[in-house]
């Protein structure tokens, strides 16, 4: 029911103690009992189902559910239900829902080393979801935020971070029972709760300090010399970079780094609501939805455990490595024999990196004591391997050493290509591939003719990159593409030349192809690029040879003039021409004007009165025939 919750008391654990292994045989029944004295419409009705969560909790018979379900879901966090719908629960009688199953719980003492805190800055996307607020858990209220900024001030590390906010959660809350569905921000305004909101302030606090948390809820069972207790709990699961989830106990911080066989997990993700067939229902152990009033929700429970205490006086273990050197990437495979002959458990290998950072890894034991594993080294140097079997169960624990010598590998392949030959000031790509086809950076260093260095960093997604670059120095450039290389791959380096040409110039000219001797001749000319301010030039070669150079600056719009006078009959040679600049190539431009005689004018008037003469004696002429 939206609201209920069982909470269990507190409880405190003795180390070895007890028993470290424990088998549950258990009957449970969910009970809907209807006060009233009209039926009870039941909607649906939704249980949650144990699974096998390794390594501390392995389901070891079906689940038998009395009724049947008619049918099976799982929410958004994975969690399994048993669904009963449409179902009616007479006047003032209940409805009994039975659940059977066995299970085996281990105790279990995690190893914890240090974990750099950078590496929350790269939490999973499957896992951000774990980061963010909720109603019950307001990660994001400035109180709860500002707590835990405070909290984690100054710890550089992942496992210390989260003992301290388990800690505080234990320390700063006490415990009340807490009928409403009350949430972490309610919690840490009042200073109490039960277990939910214990569970809630915890994961809130967590979230806010940016490690990925989720509430978890299932059943506790206690039962030892000191505390016998049964009942629906609530407690938290914490996400370590490259540990994985660390369940922890928010009402008991000695237990930090322990899995007490005292916990059935039914709820991964104890938050918010699913939707069954349109109702929506709370993420709990048990939901309904129903009509009416005067209704209860209890559990039952019956239990009988089984405590596997068999101890060993010797133990060892035979394990080998093969092979003994690899290249980085590769696999070594790793094969354990164990006595006594541990079928079902598991043996622990630590690997120590070269950089002296620390992995876990387990092995199943299968019959007659063997176990197999292949593991993956991808970092270069001296790997030291430590296999062990027995220490945190039944028998004293055994030991053995091995190395493993890692060599760096080359890259597959890695390339670059960017066009040979281009004009200078263009804008092109360098594009690039390397195979495997990793998330990297690459470093492009490009040295112009005059040995000045240009260098840019590349991103490299999925194995491709691209990078845009100017070349804004004429001649010969030198390109070199280089990857630094990591732990498992070699650097690797592509150098490129490129040939950086001048853009191209040119010259027209307007003059005239005829001219008189002692005539000023005009040339119009326009140069393109047209560059204010620069000079161009115009070298005249007259009929005997004689050379003029003359120069002028271009105008606006590239436009310029030039004025001669031609003093000798016959053709002139004419080449204007532009020096260019470090970005254009010069340009030239060469053509002739003929240069002719002038008439002299007493000449042209003389020729004149004799024409005029000679008609008008023509004229006089047919005048005196016509009178005769």
């Amino acid at each position: 029911i939206n609201g209920y919750t069982t909470s269990a008391e507190n409880y405190f654990y003795v180390k070895n103690a007890n028993s470290r292994t424990l088998i549950f045989d258990l009957k449970i029944d969910f009970i809907v009992g209807n006060l009233g004295k009209d039926p009870l419409p039941i909607n649906v009705m939704c249980i949650a189902i144990p699974e096998t969560i390794e390594p501390y909790q392995e389901l070891l018979s079906q689940v038998e559910l009395t009724p049947k379900p008619q049918k099976y879901i799982r929410d958004k966090y994975g969690t399994l239900y048993a669904v009963y719908k449409d179902l009616t629960v007479p006047p003032e009688t209940n409805a009994t829902f039975t659940m059977k199953f066995k299970v085996k719980l281990k105790a279990l003492e995690f190893s914890l080393n240090k974990i750099d805190r950078s590496l929350l800055k790269n939490i999973p996307s499957n896992l951000q979801e774990f980061l963010k607020p909720s109603p019950e858990i307001e990660s994001d209220a400035d109180e709860i935020v500002e707590t835990a900024k405070k909290l984690v001030e100054g710890v550089d590390d992942v496992v210390y971070m989260a003992y301290k906010i388990v800690n505080f959660t234990a320390n700063y809350l006490c415990y009340a029972v807490v009928p409403e569905n009350r949430s972490a921000l309610w919690a840490f305004k009042n200073r109490a709760g039960d277990c939910t909101q214990f569970s809630r302030l915890c994961v809130a606090l967590a979230r806010a300090a940016g490690i990925p948390a989720k509430p978890v809820a299932g059943i506790l069972i206690v039962k030892t010399p000191f505390i016998e207790n049964t009942g629906l709990h609530a407690w938290a699961e914490l996400y370590l970079p490259g540990f994985g989830w660390l369940p922890v106990e928010p009402q008991s911080p000695e237990t930090f780094g322990y899995m007490l066989p005292y916990y059935i997990v039914t709820c991964r993700g104890y938050e918010g609501y699913f939707e069954v067939d349109g109702c929506k229902l709370p993420t709990s152990i048990a939901s309904i939805s129903y009509e009416g009033f005067d209704v209860i929700l209890d559990l039952d429970y019956m239990y009988n455990v089984t405590s596997l205490e068999e101890k060993f006086e010797e133990s060892w273990i035979k394990a080998e490595v093969k092979p003994e050197s690899i290249m980085s990437g590769e696999e070594i495979t790793v094969t354990i024999h164990t006595l006594p002959e541990l079928a079902g458990e598991k043996a622990v290998i630590y690997l120590e990196t070269p950089d002296k950072k620390l992995k876990t890894v387990l092995v199943p034991i299968k019959e007659g004591g063997l176990g197999e594993v292949s593991i993956r080294l991808d970092r270069a140097g001296v790997w030291k391997i430590w296999c062990i079997v027995g220490g945190r169960y039944y028998f004293p624990s055994s030991t053995q050493v091995f190395e493993v010598s890692v060599a760096k590998k080359k890259l597959k392949e890695f390339k670059a290509t960017i066009p040979s030959v281009i004009t200078i000031g263009e804008k092109v790509e360098i594009k690039g591939h390397m195979v495997p086809q990793l998330d990297t950076i690459v470093t492009i260093r490009a040295k112009s003719p005059s040995k000045e260095l240009t260098e840019i960093k590349v991103s490299v997604l999925k194995g491709d990159f691209t990078a845009p670059i100017v070349f804004n120095e004429s001649g010969k450039w030198i390109v070199e593409v280089y990857w630094p290389g990591n732990e498992e791959y070699y650097e690797a380096t592509v150098v490129l030349e490129v040939d950086v040409t001048k853009r191209n110039s040119s010259i027209e000219l307007s003059y005239p192809k005829e001219v008189a001797k002692g005539k000023e001749i005009i040339i119009k000319g326009a140069l393109s690029p047209p560059i204010k301010g620069t000079k161009v030039f115009l070298k005249i070669v007259s009929p005997t040879g004689k050379i003029t150079v003359l120069n002028t600056t271009v105008s606006e719009g590239g436009v310029f003039e030039f004025i001669f006078t031609a003093s000798e009959v016959g053709e002139y040679k004419i080449s204007a021409y532009w020096l260019g600049t470090e970005v254009y190539k010069d340009c030239s431009t060469t053509s002739k004007i003929i240069v002719k005689e002038e008439f002299p004018v007493v000449v042209l008037v003389a020729a004149l009165l004799v024409v005029v003469a000679i008609i008008a004696g023509i004229v006089y002429w047919k005048k005196l025939k016509k009178t005769s």
